[in-house]
């Protein structure tokens, strides 16, 4: 008879949860989101601002070899390289099956496995999992993704169930003020008529490097940065600011390369892989603000003798 009461009452509390859902719905309201299975890590953002801090000042631009490093072959290189804590811990998961995916604004990773590669400076790569989870059921996820995707909103998936790590998303645009080259000067780029950071660039040199300034830049600036293909995710990237022009100037400006540094432009898997695609450039100056850059490629290709 207790058995059958407790059932009872289990049964009645369910159908109200779904009728208290069905009735908000109907009402036009959004439910509330269900974060019991995920405790958030309190000190989520001072760990992540801490990680990319240390990256920044102690792994940017100081990575040799020009090539792909996992996490654990960055600290077995020694020195400051040996202290690099890499993960953050988001948060502690109840009750929760495994971990299949996560997702972040839209970009989606399947599993533990997915290796992403996080641009650190001088052509060199950080290529490891995404996230990892302990046997106490902490997740860790890799902190320039929680860096710049936690920028964009508190908000991400597990399993495809939405999840809010209670930080507050930058809403500041950073203003653009000048775009040019700092190398690849035959390569041209025009701003898009009535278009905010939208540029026309055609690319005659593997060398063009692409150099902005914006209002407010300030010498110890540290951007990160996402890149997306014809809506296709690419990479992230963790970057600071270069001397302008790439001489001994002084100056500093923010710079990357709209395509593979070095990349022969007559081969047919570059010019396939670039020409006529769009690409969108996120980018996100630590505790200032954000802006995108919307790249309209074109690989020039010099017309044959004779034509």
């Amino acid at each position: 008879m207790k058995n059958l009461k407790k059932t009872l009452m289990t049964l009645s509390l369910a159908f109200v949860m779904v009728f208290s859902t069905l009735l908000l719905v109907a009402c036009g309201e959004t439910p509330p989101t269900d974060t019991r299975e995920l405790t958030v890590n309190s000190q989520l953002k001072t760990q992540t601002d801490s990680i990319i801090s240390f990256i920044s000042s102690k792994v940017y631009n100081n990575l040799t070899g020009q090539k792909d490093y996992t996490v654990q072959e960055v600290k077995n290189l020694g020195g400051d390289f040996a202290n690099l804590n890499y993960y953050v811990k988001v948060g502690s998961l109840k009750d929760f099956g495994e971990v299949k995916s996560l997702e972040f604004n839209g970009t989606k990773f399947d599993t533990a496995k997915s290796v992403f590669r996080v641009s650190v400076g001088n052509n060199s790569f950080i290529a490891d999992n995404v996230y990892y989870v302990t046997r106490e059921k902490d997740l860790y996820v890799a902190a320039p993704i929680v860096a710049y995707e936690t920028s964009v909103s508190s908000k991400f998936k597990i399993n495809d169930k939405e999840v809010d790590l209670g930080t507050i998303a930058n809403t500041t645009a950073l203003t653009i003020e000048t775009i040019g080259f700092m190398s690849g000067a035959e390569s041209t780029i025009q701003a898009v008529q009535n278009k905010t950071n939208e540029y026309d660039l055609t690319i005659k040199e593997s060398t063009t490097w692409v150099q902005v300034t914006y209002t407010g830049l300030n010498e110890n600036d540290v951007f990160l940065t996402k890149k997306v293909t014809d809506g296709q995710f690419i990479r992230y990237g963790l970057t600071g600011l270069d001397k302008k022009d790439g001489t001994s100037n002084t100056e500093k400006v923010f710079a990357f390369y709209p395509i593979d540094h070095g990349a022969d432009l007559t081969d047919k898997d570059v010019i396939s892989k670039f020409d006529g695609k769009t690409r969108d450039y996120y980018i996100y100056c630590v505790g200032k603000g954000s802006a995108k850059l919307k790249l309209n490629l074109n690989i020039y290709q010099a017309p044959a003798q004779g034509e």
